[in-house]
C-alpha cells in the first residue's frame, strides 16, 4: 500500500476562496479493504516549520532527548528524473550537540527508535537522500514510490538540557555542483563568478573557498560583492572546535 499525498498551493487556496469568505477544506478517505476495517493515518502539514531549499534557519532547542520537527515536500520524482536532497545540521553553540533523524513518504514523526535515516555524529550532521537509494526504486508493489509525491519529516534531537543553537539547511532536488578554491593569508583575491542562462535562485552556481590557519593566529575574512545576487555561508574546524564537521554543516553532497 502506498501513502497518498495531496499538495495544495497557496494560489489554489486563494482561487477557491476568492470571494473573501472563510473556507473549509474537506478531506475524504475511501476504505477499500474487503471483509474488514480500513485503518488510516491522516496528517496535515501547513506552513509552520516548513523548510525551503537553500534557506538556512537558526533556532535554539533544549531538553536531552527532546525533538523538534520540520518538513519538506517534493514532487520531483513525478518527472522520473534524477533527484537528490542533502539535509545538513550545524552546531552554533560551542560544546553543544544535536542528532538528525528523517522519515520519508508516510509523514510520521521520526524518533531515535523509529526513523528511515539518521545522522548521529559528534557535531554537525548530514543526511543524503537520492533517487538511486533502494527504498526509492519501487522494486515491487509494496515498496515506496516517491512518484506519488514525497513528504520528508526532519527531527532535530537535543543532547543537552540547556538551550543551544543549531542551524538547519537543505538543498535539492537538483544535483548539487560546486567549485573549490583556496585562499592564502594577506592576499586579496578577486574572483569573477561567471553567470549563464541556467543560473537562478533555484539553480545557483556554488563556489567554496578554503583557508588553512597555520599557527593558530587570529585572522579576519572580509567579503565584498561588486554585483549580482549571492548568499554566503561560513564554517570552521580547529583545535578548539574539533567536534564540528565543517563540510557537512555547509550541506555538500560528498
Amino acid at each position: 500500500m502506498q501513502p497518498e499525498t495531496i499538495a495544495i498551493s497557496a494560489n489554489e487556496l486563494q482561487e477557491a476562496c476568492s470571494d473573501g469568505d472563510n473556507c473549509a477544506l474537506l478531506l475524504g478517505i475511501l476504505g477499500e479493504s474487503e471483509g474488514g476495517d480500513t485503518l488510516a493515518r491522516l496528517r496535515v502539514f501547513d506552513g509552520v516549520n516548513k523548510l525551503y531549499a537553500d534557506r538556512p534557519i537558526s533556532l535554539t532547542h533544549s531538553g536531552t532527548g527532546n525533538l523538534t520537527y520540520f518538513w519538506i515536500y517534493s514532487d520531483a520524482a513525478k518527472t522520473g528524473a534524477t533527484w537528490q536532497f542533502t539535509i545538513a545540521l550545524g552546531i552554533e553553540t560551542l560544546g553543544a550537540d544535536f542528532d538528525l533523524y528523517v522519515s520519508v513518504m508516510d509523514g510520521r514523526y521520526p524518533t531515535a527508535d523509529d526513523y528511515d535515516f539518521k545522522s548521529t555524529n559528534k557535531g554537525a550532521d548530514a543526511i543524503f537522500l537520492h533517487s538511486d537509494l533502494p527504498m526509492f526504486q519501487h522494486a515491487n508493489p509494496n515498496s515506496w514510490n516517491p512518484a506519488v509525491g514525497m513528504v520528508i519529516v526532519v527531527g532535530v534531537r537535543a543532547l543537552q538540557d540547556e538551550d543551544a543553537a543549531f542551524s538547519l539547511l537543505y538543498n535539492g532536488p537538483k544535483p548539487f555542483y560546486y567549485q573549490i578554491k583556496e585562499l592564502t593569508a594577506s592576499t586579496t583575491s578577486t574572483n569573477s563568478i561567471k553567470g549563464n542562462s541556467t543560473n537562478s535562485a533555484e539553480n545557483p552556481l556554488r563556489v567554496l573557498y578554503k583557508f588553512y590557519n597555520f599557527g593558530q593566529n587570529n585572522f579576519k575574512v572580509t567579503f565584498k560583492a561588486v554585483g549580482g545576487r549571492y548568499r554566503v555561508y561560513l564554517n570552521s574546524l580547529g583545535e578548539t572546535r574539533y567536534e564540528q564537521n565543517f563540510v557537512t554543516a555547509v550541506g555538500l553532497n560528498v
